[in-house]
């Protein structure tokens, strides 16, 4: 374009134009001189027309040229970034503003490409001397351009599956503080034995079952991550510093091609060095060796560290409902030995007098009263800690004297003989008023020969109140 300058510039004010234009009009040749300004003229309308072309073909080889550095800038700034786990929970929020302000910048770049199509068009329909030049040009903005939109792709893809990788360690660690917080305070708020009152045994059940509708919430977060950890994927091979025992398989989050040789999205392929960070020197389909830009590859799951710290926090979830339901045992034994002592001690005070006196709903009501209670610890003591063998054996026969007592005792008073009792106590009571009764009469009253019929209905009746006594 500079030397059609210099050349415009010269056929401006050409001395040998002047020069022959004189020598015509002395001449008087004007046929030669009309001709000659024709031709002049039509070189400088050509002139013209070239310059007119090679600015218009300067300014389209500048604004591809400018599209295309943009569009490098871009990807190379993609290429080179660090999708690794280092600082994860600080460049994924960054990362991701980013991200939307680079989609917003294509969107409005791909108008300004769109425009720039065009022009480029009708310089090729006006079959343009450099058509060949604008064609290549156009081809390499198209070829870096959709380059960078696969880039996006794989960024996209990157965000999303490094988000989850953060905020699946972000919970997990978070409920296994949790858990271990409830693991060692559990044992504290729930301490007991065999000396912890009835009372206070039954508000630790209660709180007890309250505080297992809080454990049961944590039980569908634990079960959500150890579900997730297995769609988690590896970031720690990415760090060429991190050494693996066993081969780290790739994944293809784009198609790609080098030379004659191709991976395709969705291909997997053998991690053979990654110490060149932005590109990775993998073994593709095939067996062909191949140098990939490192953000087109994912390391997919499964992750061995997310699944084994799931399943370190779902053991550890287990380990608190199983100490939960040790001590639901625990307490539930200690409140039926309780119970069922306090029936014993009950039934070894009674004696045959209560017994005696005793209504027959009463004594059964008792008799159901040990055996529900005893029953109930049998029960409850299987897997309890509060007891041992030789404390089931003490407690069996404990029952057992107290049933043999509160059964054997009614055997012996009941029917015929308890009748018999009740009758010889009304007895014992007259007998006991009469001899009142005669101790209060003056002695010459009663050996008065006035009374001698009275005296001895008394002597008869005295009598056999003592007989009745003695066989009593």
């Amino acid at each position: 374009m500079t030397k059609h300058n210099k050349f415009h510039s010269s056929i401006q004010r050409s001395l040998e134009m002047e020069h022959a234009r004189t020598e015509l009009e002395l001449k008087g040749d004007q046929l030669y001189r009309h001709f000659l300004e024709q031709e002049w003229d039509t070189l400088q309308k050509m002139s013209w027309s070239r310059s007119n072309q090679l600015q218009d073909l300067s300014k389209i080889f500048k604004d591809i040229s400018g599209e295309i550095i943009w569009v490098k800038e871009c990807k190379e700034e993609e290429l080179v970034f660090d999708w690794g786990d280092k600082n994860i929970d600080n460049y994924i929020p960054k990362k991701q503003d980013s991200y939307l302000r680079l989609i917003r910048d294509l969107e409005k770049k791909e108008k300004d490409l769109n425009k720039l199509s065009e022009n480029v068009e009708n310089f090729l329909n006006y079959n343009h001397p450099a058509a060949d030049k604008i064609m290549a040009y156009k081809d390499s903005l198209q070829t870096q351009w959709s380059w960078l939109l696969q880039i996006t792709k794989c960024i996209d893809t990157h965000l999303k599956e490094n988000a989850a990788y953060s905020q699946f360690f972000k919970e997990a660690n978070e409920m296994r503080i949790k858990l271990q917080e409830e693991h060692e305070n559990i044992h504290k708020r729930y301490t007991c034995d065999r000396d912890t009152p009835l009372e206070k045994l039954q508000d630790l059940l209660k709180n007890l079952e309250r505080e297992k509708e809080k454990i049961m919430k944590n039980k569908w977060q634990v079960q959500h991550l150890v579900n997730k950890s297995k769609s988690i994927v590896r970031l720690k091979p990415r760090n060429p510093h991190e050494k693996s025992s066993s081969p780290v398989i790739v994944k293809a989050l784009c198609d790609f091609k080098q030379d004659q040789k191709q991976i395709l999205k969705g291909n997997e392929a053998i991690l053979k060095d990654n110490s060149q960070h932005s590109k990775w020197h993998v073994k593709g389909p095939g067996g062909l060796d191949m140098l990939i830009p490192s953000v087109c590859l994912l390391v997919p799951p499964p992750n061995p560290l997310s699944i084994s710290l799931a399943n370190k926090t779902e053991q550890l979830f287990e380990t608190i409902m199983g100490i939960w339901n040790q001590l639901f045992i625990n307490i539930k034994s200690l409140i039926s030995w309780r119970n069922c002592m306090k029936d014993i001690e009950h039934i070894e005070s009674l004696t045959i007098t209560m017994l005696a006196n005793m209504r027959p709903e009463e004594y059964r009501k008792i008799i159901k009263s040990l055996e529900t209670s005893y029953q109930e610890f049998r029960r409850s003591y299987v897997g309890s800690e509060m007891f041992t063998n030789e404390d089931k054996t003490h407690l069996e026969n404990q029952y057992q004297d107290a049933f043999e007592k509160l059964v054997g005792l009614p055997t012996y008073v009941d029917g015929s003989l308890l009748s018999e009792l009740h009758t010889l106590r009304q007895k014992l009571e007259k007998a006991e008023s009469g001899l009142t009764r005669h101790i209060h009469i003056p002695l010459g009253r009663t050996a008065s020969t006035s009374a001698p019929s009275a005296s001895c209905t008394w002597r008869a009746s005295t009598r056999t109140w003592t007989l009745s006594v003695r066989s009593m």
